[in-house]
């Protein structure tokens, strides 16, 4: 059943007639108004119509001096040059053009007259009368106005012709522009009687979407022989209608009834609502004045007392139980203890939350609590009463409807010291070991049915004895180890174990992907074998998938310590019941995220002491690619470790590099892939390491592993594995490059075009010869003059002549040209080879050249 406010009701109640009667009076003050307005708006718009007339009139009168000031000067001069001198007259007169015709039969056409109208003026005149301005419409829709002028008489007294003024209505910015600023309106139209409009204006403002107000009338000018009719708009928007008047007035009103109505809320609420609040807080022996309510707070009283001796009767439950019990909010705020917990955590009553009471071990099972995990267990000991209690959480919803959790220990000290008492005089029994059911196995061994050719029946057996052997060591004692170990090694310990047992090829782990952070993987920690078969199991749920993305991600923050797999699948039976047992064993928790992840923590503390490895300081290295796979994983792991990288695609590439021997590197990172390249470079390399000194060498497989030298697996490309290689491949000395090239002879390649240059440094290769490319000599002499059997070649006339300076520069380097010229030395060397592309017996003629 809802319920309902009475105090909500007498607001909503009040406040209709209050708004009814505001708007009532705002409207009657509106109208009143309105009609106020409209009144003074016909006579506004009666005089602004009187205005048009008198502008109009005073624009005709204009244009009628103007047309006699005209005829007098006509009939002086008689013709129209005299009249076109007349600038200022013509400028600002009304009149748009004119014709006049003579007594003789003369007619002098103004020719201006063909800018609006192609009729003849001789035909438009006729219409006209003397001393009156009509209006007559052209054959091509010109509305024009004339008017009859007549000329002074000559010495006889006789008329010597007449003077027709025309004004055009098309478009005559001038006349509508004085109406409109005289009238002052925002619209005006000129019709004739037959509704024909003459001519139109507006203000740039004005739209027919906007309130106007609008005036129709009759255009009568006394020189105006016709009649037109007018009509006038003015706008009015809304602060043209709403006068400072009306807005102050319906603001005052509106002002005045909002505080009528508050006064009414506040006496209302003060005299009935506050009495009826305080009302069940009042006890059945205190006075009252309602007597309607009576009843009502007596059955409060009674739910009151049978409340608190509920309330005193689970607490009496909660105290005789041997358990400690807490309640938490959810803030983590603890909200009740029994008697046993409070002897437990004696600092209860100072702390803000659980986690402030609790050691470190509580927080985790409790935020899953308040996640909504149920029944989780764990063990702690509490070492200031000397007990071990077994606890398990449960959330639950409290009376404001949000997460809370309840906790249980129960004290298992006896049962741990008869268990410990059993195992000292039956060491070979496990009494307080899981073991596991015959169904988990029976089902575990039902697999093999799935299997119909023998190679996949092998790998379900090899699966079986792998499963089999860890629910073997699950069932027995924990081992300790007497040493600590870094996180790196028990996952590379456990990675190899698992590998070899299921007899599983390196590129059948080519898509397993181990992510964790160096810093993490050197930490180290007391492991136990539980720890061991947690890793184990973390490993075969991601190789029990057969989705490409595996990941094992590892993380350690606060002493838990993070499994996240990363794109397992269906779960086997036995991989189901290890989930549900190993986080017993070390005191950790298990979940499901969705999509393939599973999330595995325990409560593991590290060490201080972490092992040594990854110190890579100002270290340098080079790497090959050479049809590696991963080699963007590589590149991120030096990056992580702080190793700067040089990245070349192949051994070819390294060698005729020009970076490569501008310094040394540490050591030399080869992906072992195309194999006649990459023997022949580290042949080169080894030949030229002293005697007795090896090479800084580390090879990057997919799954083959070199005799050689160290080599790192795909599957083995994470941080710690992939630093202690390292480590061992940098105890020998750097690689120098420059050392390389004193060894044996050493050219470099000069200008020509990209094809030449390709061809000779192939043909060289052949012969065993080390041949690099230079894009310009303007860094060459410096580094030339230290070095030791290098041949310089010129493929182009430019290049050599630019050489002709290096002549001198070092006895050891030779200079060589295949493109003669008059100013070259002696010293340099001509080899013609008849502008053909070289090939192998060519180059070998030219080296027996430089040799001889």
């Amino acid at each position: 059943m809802a319920s309902l406010s009475l105090k909500h009701q007498f607001i909503k109640s009040t406040l209709v007639p209050f708004i009814v009667v505001a708007v009532l009076i705002v409207l009657m003050l509106g109208a009143a108004d309105y009609a106020a307005r409209q009144e003074q708006s016909d006579e506004m718009l009666q005089q602004r119509a009187s205005a048009v007339r008198l502008s109009f009139s005073a624009y005709l009168d204009r244009a009628q001096f103007e047309a006699k000031y005209l005829a007098q000067q006509l009939g002086d001069s008689g013709n129209l040059d005299s009249l076109f001198q007349l600038h200022d007259v013509l400028f600002f007169g009304g009149l748009d053009f004119f014709y006049a015709r003579m007594s003789d039969g003369e007619e002098l056409v103004d020719p201006r007259a063909r800018l609006y109208t192609a009729d003849t003026l001789e035909m438009l005149a006729n219409q006209a009368r003397l001393n009156f301005w009509v209006h007559i419409s052209t054959s091509d829709d010109g509305e024009l106005l004339v008017y009859k002028q007549v000329l002074p008489t000559d010495e006889l007294g006789e008329v010597k012709g007449y003077l027709y003024g025309f004004i055009s209505l098309n478009n005559n910015l001038a006349l509508a522009s004085d109406l409109m600023a005289g009238a002052k309106v925002d619209y005006m139209r000129l019709e004739d009687v037959a509704g024909k409009t003459l001519l139109i204006d507006q203000q740039p403002y004005y739209a027919n979407d906007v309130p106007f107000v609008t005036h129709s009338g009759v255009l009568v000018v006394p020189a105006l022989a016709n009649k037109f009719s007018l009509e006038l708009r003015v706008i009015q928007p809304l602060s043209r209608i709403l006068n400072q008047w009306l807005v102050l007035a319906c603001s005052v009103i509106l002002i005045g009834i909002a505080l009528l109505y508050w006064l009414v809320q506040h006496y209302a609420g003060r005299w009935m609502f506050q009495p009826l609040s305080a009302m069940p807080l009042r006890s059945s022996h205190e006075g009252t004045s309602y007597l309607e309510f009576e009843p009502l707070v007596a059955q409060m009283d009674r739910f009151q007392t049978q409340l608190r001796a509920r309330e005193q009767h689970l607490q009496l439950l909660l105290d005789s139980l041997k358990s400690a019990i807490i309640f938490c909010d959810e803030s983590a705020r603890v909200t009740a203890l029994n008697k046993e917990a409070k002897t437990l955590f004696p600092e209860h009553a100072t702390v803000k939350t659980i986690f402030d009471m609790t050691p470190l071990e509580f927080h985790q099972p409790i935020q899953g609590a308040l996640k909504g995990d149920y029944g989780v267990r764990f063990e702690l000991e509490a070492k200031d009463v000397n007990k071990i209690y077994e606890w398990l959480t449960y959330s639950f919803v409290n009376e404001y409807g949000f997460r809370g959790v309840m906790l249980i220990g129960r004290d298992i000290t006896e049962v741990k010291r008869l268990s410990w008492q059993l195992e000292s005089l039956y060491p070979s029994h496990s009494l307080d070991r899981p073991q596991p059911g015959p169904e988990a196995l029976l089902k575990e061994i039902s697999l093999l049915e799935r299997y119909a050719d023998d190679e996949q029946e092998v790998r379900a057996e090899r699966w079986l004895m792998v499963i089999g052997r860890l629910l073997r060591e699950v069932s027995q004692p924990a081992i300790l180890s007497s040493e600590s170990k870094a996180l790196g090694q028990l996952l590379s310990e456990s990675l190899e174990g698992i590998r070899s047992a299921l007899m599983l090829s390196p590129r059948q782990l080519s898509n397993l992907t181990l992510d964790i952070p160096l810093t993490i993987a050197k930490q180290k920690a007391s492991w136990s074998s539980d720890h061991a078969i947690w890793m184990q199991t973390a490993l075969l749920l991601c190789l029990s998938s057969n989705i490409s993305g595996r990941r094992l991600q590892i993380g350690w923050s606060e002493g838990v310590l993070t499994l996240t797999v990363g794109g397992a699948s269906e779960l086997t039976p036995a991989l189901e019941w290890m989930l549900e047992t190993i986080p017993k064993l070390i005191k950790g928790r298990v979940s499901f995220e969705g999509a393939g992840r599973i999330v595995l923590t325990a409560t593991i503390p590290p060490i201080k002491e972490s092992e040594q490895v990854g110190e890579f300081d100002n270290k340098k290295v080079a790497l090959i690619e050479n049809t590696f796979p991963a080699i963007e994983r590589v590149e991120l792991l030096l990056s992580s470790v702080g190793i700067q990288a040089e990245t070349f695609g192949s051994f070819n590439d390294f060698l005729h590099s020009n970076s490569a021997f501008m310094g040394s590197y540490d050591c030399l990172l080869v992906g072992l892939g195309e194999a006649q390249t990459r023997d022949q470079g580290i042949a080169q390399l080894n030949a030229s390491c002293s005697m007795g000194q090896s090479l800084p060498l580390l090879y990057l497989s997919e799954s083959e592993v070199s005799e050689h030298a160290l080599t790192v697996l795909q599957y083995q490309l994470f941080s710690y594995h992939f630093a202690k290689m390292l480590n061992t491949a940098l105890q020998a000395p750097p690689i120098s490059m420059q050392h390389l090239v004193e060894q044996k002879d050493h050219w470099i390649l000069l200008g020509g075009t990209a094809l030449v240059q390709a061809v000779w440094q192939s043909e060289l290769d052949e012969l065993g010869i080390i041949a690099r490319k230079e894009p310009n000599i303007d860094h060459l002499v410096s580094r030339l003059r230290y070095s030791e059997r290098t041949v310089v070649l010129a493929l182009d006339l430019v290049v050599a002549q630019q050489l002709v300076e290096m002549e001198r520069v070092n006895d050891q380097v030779t200079l060589v040209t295949i493109e003669d010229f008059a100013e070259r030395p002696d010293t340099m060397h001509f080899f013609d080879t008849a502008a053909q592309l070289p090939d192998s017996e060519t180059v070998a003629r030219l080296c027996q050249q430089l040799n001889s």
